[in-house]
């Protein structure tokens, strides 16, 4: 069977994402004993702050992809104005 480079590129971004999504909230769950003790927090306002810090994590993730998308278009602008104008002198 061969490979299709379309799906081995689609399973490793797909990794790529469960394991910085389960480094997220690895990260998130060994501050919970902090949160607690800092902000005296009750079990319900531990489980919104948790929630809060998870759902930032998901929906953050498609505005860092805007983000980047509309730097590296800005960014090849500026490489193509750059090459035209050098190309001129």
């Amino acid at each position: 069977m061969k490979l299709n480079s379309y799906l081995l590129k689609s399973t490793v971004v797909a990794a790529l994402g469960g394991l910085l999504f389960g480094f997220d909230t690895a990260v998130i769950a060994g501050t919970t004993h902090a949160l607690t003790e800092t902000f005296r927090l009750s079990p319900a306002a531990l489980g919104m702050t948790v929630s809060a810090a998870l759902w930032g994590t998901i929906l953050g993730y498609p505005c860092w992809l805007e983000f980047l998308a509309i730097n590296l278009a800005a960014v090849t602008v500026c490489a193509l104005w750059q090459c035209y104008t050098s190309s001129l002198l």
